[in-house]
């Protein structure tokens, strides 16, 4: 039979071995050190696609912006084109 290391005393008085103080501390740091990064990359997430949502935004602007410019363009040069040939 395992001999178990007494390291402690609970406050009760009876010893508590290294394997009890092992599921202390997991259960106390590592469990909530796992749900918290959880949380955190998922809000990270949520911040990385409001981001890409707004890059989406500028791009479809600037495309609507170039088809402007060239519907300017067109249009100047008909009207360029009529005063060509109307002469």
């Amino acid at each position: 039979m395992k001999k178990s290391v007494t390291i402690i005393h609970n406050f009760r008085g009876q010893k508590v071995n290294a394997t009890e103080i092992v599921g202390i501390i997991s259960t106390l740091v590592v469990a909530p050190a796992i749900v918290f990064s959880f949380i955190y990359k998922v809000t990270k997430n949520k911040h990385e696609l409001k981001k890409m949502q707004y890059q989406k935004e500028i791009l479809e602007l600037e495309v609507e912006k170039q088809n402007n410019q060239i519907k300017l363009l067109e249009e100047e040069h008909r009207k360029l084109d009529k005063i060509i040939y109307d002469t």
